[in-house]
């Protein structure tokens, strides 16, 4: 981790396994969890890749909570439902897609 202490992140686009309200953006491998914390403590802005999948799935490993995202880009499948609704919850911009995030 070392490596991480000197380089300047503008902005992070980080994915996991799972994402909820009450866990936040998870994982289930040690090694990928600390570099995610490192480089979204590094970053002002920090935008959640989750496909429809992964919402309301929760892992052993906490990476960042829902609401420190500048924005969540997401697949066609999400947007309805659950899905949709902890995003809008947590006032977070709902983008599909490459470009789609509104900063």
């Amino acid at each position: 981790m070392e490596f991480l202490a000197s380089l300047y992140v503008e902005a992070a686009f980080i994915s996991g396994i799972g994402l909820t309200l009450e866990a936040g953006l998870t994982s289930q491998r040690r090694a990928t969890s600390d570099v995610l914390k490192e480089v979204v403590a590094r970053s002002p802005r920090t935008y959640m890749l989750v496909d429809h999948s992964k919402f309301g799935r929760t892992r052993l490993l906490h990476i960042a909570w829902s609401w420190h995202a500048a924005g969540v880009i997401v697949d066609s499948g999400a947007g309805t439902g659950a899905n949709g609704g902890l995003c809008r919850t947590q006032g977070l911009d709902l983008g599909r897609g490459a470009g789609a995030v509104r900063a």
